[in-house]
């Protein structure tokens, strides 16, 4: 059960990882912020959609940052050296689901159509991201 815990909490912390990522508006990195710069540079987008989704970039923008400044306080700083290293998935979970809604949400609108979102494990497995944030 204890590698069942570890194994959650290595998922938590790539899905926080993922979801920062995609604020990162550095040269030659993936992000909202990159892709919207992009399609206005383009010309692909009205000047009134170009604003709305602007601000929807914004709002994620100040999402994700809460959920890092959170994630790094509790999870990954201000360790004690006699702390041990334990999973705290159960006990204290990693509130992510309002900037991964946000994200799924942002993602379709910057595309202009629903789109899906799986989440493959192993072979034959597959989780529906959209499903899974609803059911939340």
């Amino acid at each position: 059960m204890s590698i069942e815990f570890m194994l959650l909490d290595s998922a938590v912390r790539d899905i926080v990882m993922r979801l920062t990522a995609l604020d990162d508006d550095s040269k030659n990195n993936r992000s909202f912020q990159t892709l919207l710069r992009a399609l206005n540079r383009e010309n692909l987008l009205e000047q009134k959609r170009s604003k709305a989704l602007n601000e929807k970039v914004k709002k994620y923008r100040g999402a994700v940052n809460k959920l890092k400044v959170e994630h790094r306080n509790q999870y990954i700083s201000h360790v004690n050296t006699d702390a041990s290293v334990l999973p705290r998935v159960i006990d204290r979970p990693v509130k992510f689901h309002e900037v991964a809604s946000l994200a799924v949400s942002l993602m379709d609108d910057l595309a202009g159509r629903t789109l899906q979102y799986h989440f493959k494990m192993g072979s034959n497995e597959s989780i529906n991201l959209r499903d899974a944030l609803q059911a939340e």
